[in-house]
């Protein structure tokens, strides 16, 4: 971790700009860092030291620390770089220093040196680091640490004693008392959108729908009993199978009524019958149909492949291609969405024009940018600056001659959300309290948002498991007797992909789930937003408070 005086202003570094201070000794001023007009003082640690290790894994790429810095700013003991930093601090001229330590020492060492009075941690590329961006990973200097025993140690032997301990709730509850940080991500107050949010890769763009994957699940927990039953529920952070089902049976209704604002939701289950002489129950085909408007499907080793492919592409508008890759599966659960809509206000083509984008790792790119300026709604927060754009949801209609002929009009108030932070986010948490605290204000905006595209594919196994998921996938333990007439099953594989792509008309987006089992006056001078680093959106149903898709946007492609 890296950390400065906390006077300083400046929040974060990307890690080619700690590669440039520490190699290249790049920098004399925090201004050019983006910081403050004050000198910069970098301190390093001695070679043979746990921290240096960690520089040379991360940031040397096989080089030294800059010779200046060696012979100048070395500091010996683990205690001396965080002393070092706070004393390094200058009034006249203004210098801020800069160091980097072990997170477990930099906590613990409060206790002596009472250091968190004087210094703040940096976020490395957007990303700010505590127990929990650590432990999903996000933060991106974040190692894993692996305990390995012999295959053959005894059972009762002190260290595979030791390795079982570690992986129980208690043992990880010692380690993270121990200061070393959490081992497992805390999803407690967390929407279910957020959950997945923080298992999301952070070196690449991503998107994806907690919609999608809360209909499949919801789906599931229509068959499912016991212990597992209630994982699932808890993930969702719902108490009754039944709200969802009625939940989902109204957004099913409701997205159905025009053709203009285009979101279609479809389910299938399916039962390949060269694997199984297993079939779906009637209750749990009754509420796929009734609830999910599923369709029932059995296939064949033959032509399973084929078969589910082909839905998922006719579903998705051709932007999802597939979702197998062989008939190696008893029973799937598929929920596919599509999704295209128009802006309110559509940007101009004419306008858009190429300008740079800076990525989470630094680099910076030429990419197309769409730009208007016109009365936006737009919210400041402590962690984000929020934007919305709605999509169109009345469309006139007019005759051949121009005639106009009314307007159609929807109980549908989808709008997209740019969120822009300079820390990681519980981005629908962040969105929620913009809403419920009426931040959101009418302003006379500037804006500049690129144009970009997304496929994104992923395994969600880890993810629902990291998320209390955990019985549905424990062929002993799973509970899915209520799905099938006989027998039981469990999650063998879980894929989830989606599809978006934003330009000056609007926005079109796919996504895909599967669970396989085994004014007139004139206006002010225009507040200029530019999208032009790593940024977050989010598609929302304004009335339900749905999240049809979640995403960042981090890296110009």
């Amino acid at each position: 971790i890296f950390f400065t005086n906390k006077d300083n202003s400046i929040v974060g570094l990307t890690s080619e700009q700690i590669s440039d201070i520490y190699v290249n000794n790049a920098y004399e001023n925090w201004n050019e860092l983006g910081g403050p007009d004050a000198l910069l003082y970098p301190y390093c640690r001695n070679n043979d030291s746990g921290s240096h290790a960690q520089m040379e894994k991360h940031f040397l790429n096989g080089n030294e620390i800059h010779e200046n810095i060696r012979s100048e700013s070395t500091s010996i003991a683990m205690a001396s770089v965080l002393t070092d930093v706070i004393q390094s601090k200058t009034e006249s001229p203004v210098g801020f220093g800069l160091g980097y330590s072990i997170y477990y020492y930099y906590h613990n060492m409060d206790m002596v040196l009472g250091t968190k009075q004087h210094l703040k941690l940096l976020s490395v590329d957007g990303v700010h680091p505590n127990d929990d961006t650590i432990a999903d990973g996000s933060y991106p200097l974040s190692n894993n640490t692996y305990i390995v025993v012999r295959k053959d140690t005894p059972n009762d032997a002190p260290a595979r004693r030791l390795a079982e301990f570690m992986l129980t709730e208690q043992g990880q509850n010692c380690v993270e008392s121990a200061g070393f940080g959490k081992l497992k991500p805390s999803t407690d107050n967390l929407t279910f959108a957020d959950k997945l949010g923080c298992q999301m890769p952070t070196g690449s763009n991503y998107m994806f729908s907690p919609l999608s994957v809360k209909m499949a699940l919801a789906l599931a927990a229509n068959g499912a009993e016991g212990e597992t039953k209630s994982q699932i529920l808890n993930a969702l952070n719902e108490e009754n199978v039944q709200q969802i089902n009625v939940l989902s049976k109204e957004l099913i209704e409701k997205y159905s009524q025009t053709d203009n604002l285009k979101f279609d939701i479809a389910n299938s289950i399916w039962i390949n019958s060269s694997r199984t002489n297993q079939g779906f129950c009637s209750d749990f085909k009754y509420v796929s149909t009734e609830y999910y408007s599923a369709d029932v499907m059995t296939v064949s080793e033959k032509n399973a492949v084929e078969k589910i492919n082909s839905w998922v592409s006719r579903k998705t508008n051709n932007k999802i291609n597939g979702i197998v890759d062989d008939s190696d599966f008893d029973a799937l659960l598929v929920n596919a969405l599509y999704f295209k809509g128009n802006w309110e206000s559509e940007f101009n083509n004419q306008v858009t024009g190429s300008d740079g984008f800076t990525s989470a790792d630094g680099t910076v790119n030429q990419i197309d940018f769409m730009n208007k300026t016109s009365w936006l709604n737009c919210a400041s927060t402590a962690d984000a600056q929020i934007v919305e754009l709605p999509y169109k949801t009345r469309f006139d209609n007019m005759s051949e001659s121009g005639e106009y002929l009314g307007s159609e009009n929807y109980d549908i108030d989808v709008s997209m959300y740019l969120m822009m932070s300079d820390r990681s986010i519980s981005v629908e948490q962040t969105l929620n309290e913009a809403i419920d605290n009426e931040y959101f204000g009418s302003s006379y905006v500037s804006l500049s948002v690129p144009k970009f595209e997304i496929e994104f594919s992923t395994s969600l196994n880890d993810v629902l498991k990291n998320i209390g998921i955990t019985s549905a996938f424990d062929s002993s333990s799973a509970q899915f007797q209520k799905m099938f007439d006989n027998g039981n099953m469990w999650f063998s594989d879980t894929v989830h992909k989606t599809y978006i792509k934003i330009d000056e008309k609007g926005t079109e987006a796919a996504a895909l789930t599967s669970l396989a089992m085994g004014g007139s006056a004139m206006p002010p001078e225009p507040i200029e937003i530019k999208f032009n680093k790593p940024f977050y959106f989010v598609i929302r149903d304004n009335t339900s408070g749905e999240i049809l898709f979640m995403g960042r946007y981090a890296y110009a492609e």
